[in-house]
């Protein structure tokens, strides 16, 4: 069920939208990122030329959906439920944190926002460093937390690869 909710969100094209309507929506997403990379605007339109598929607005939409289940996932104990979505590394590193973890009573994503940090085209594998701001309710036994939490996560996929899903290959957070 998980890899069906992201097939449907993560990197597909939801219709077709003229170049002037896309080039509308990179400068929006590049004007609310600071550390906008320069070799961004090539990289983007190496991989749009690559998987005709693609678009800012519709990977942005699935990475967010990714990012909720992911770390809902963590929250729980059961990063299992997300293995699909992380590579071999991250999901180790995710196991060996939520074993020492505090255990969380409940938990709920209240707000999440993204940006594409940069594009990067190595032959086939294209990698997509994103930034996620979120706010994050944690209620354990009789304390409640709110926090803000800024994430950078990297995705990467197989351009041309029968399988849609964009993996999780790399976590920073501040």
């Amino acid at each position: 069920m998980l890899a069906a909710n992201l097939y449907r969100v993560l990197g597909k094209k939801a219709n077709i939208e003229s170049k002037d309507s896309q080039d509308e929506k990179v400068k929006f997403v590049n004007n609310n990122n600071e550390n906008y990379d320069t070799k961004h605007n090539s990289n983007e339109e190496e991989l749009i030329n690559a998987d005709k598929g693609f678009t800012i607005e519709s990977f942005l939409h699935g990475a967010e959906s990714a990012f909720k289940i992911i770390v809902s996932s963590y929250k729980d104990n059961n990063i299992e439920s997300a293995e699909r979505l992380l590579s071999p590394k991250v999901l180790k590193a995710f196991q060996e944190q939520t074993e020492k973890q505090s255990k969380v009573k409940a938990f709920q994503i209240t707000n999440v926002k993204s940006s594409i940090i940069k594009i990067e085209m190595v032959k086939k594998l294209a990698k997509i460093k994103v930034m996620f701001l979120s706010t994050q309710k944690n209620i354990q036994e009789k304390k409640e937390e709110t926090i803000d939490v800024k994430d950078v996560w990297t995705f990467e996929k197989i351009i041309g690869s029968n399988d849609p899903t964009w993996i999780l290959s790399e976590v920073t957070s501040e």
